[in-house]
């Protein structure tokens, strides 16, 4: 009988050990995907922002053989882009948990990241400023980073 509780007793300490290790994981996951599209949205902004200052009367989406992009470089299949006005608009359908908070953390003062809530740029850098409207042809709930 003894020998029972001793045995449960460890199985119950390594379920608890197991269970903080996957807790763990997953956690350095969902951070790993939020900072590689992070980093690839910023990316791909500061090359849309070239083409859309060289272009300013552009609207639309532009497709990545007209911009200046490298050929090594690749964005996902979720990481759209729009111009207008002379202002790029990067932004992401199905974006990663997290993805806002890590690019509004690692952003420069010219620029801005949220989400589009009904055609309006809402997020941590948008606090206290007017608000930004976005063109029509960014989807409902994108993550969004623009200047």
């Amino acid at each position: 009988m003894q020998m029972l509780v001793v045995l449960f007793m460890i199985v119950g300490i390594v379920t608890s050990v197991a269970s903080a290790v996957m807790q763990n994981v997953t956690k350095y996951h969902a951070t790993a995907d939020a900072t590689a599209a992070g980093d690839n949205m910023h990316a791909y902004y500061g090359f849309l922002k070239v083409y859309a200052a060289a272009h300013p009367t552009f609207t639309g989406s532009v497709s990545d053989t007209t911009v200046p992009v490298p050929t090594w470089f690749s964005h996902g299949p979720t990481v759209q882009n729009y111009i207008a006005g002379g202002k790029a608009y990067v932004y992401n359908t199905a974006p990663p948990s997290g993805l806002v908070g890590y690019l509004a953390n690692g952003t420069i003062y010219s620029m801005t990241v949220g989400v589009n809530t009904n055609g309006t740029l809402i997020g941590p850098t948008t606090y206290g400023q007017a608000p930004i409207t976005l063109p029509a042809g960014i989807p409902n709930n994108s993550v969004v980073v623009t200047n």
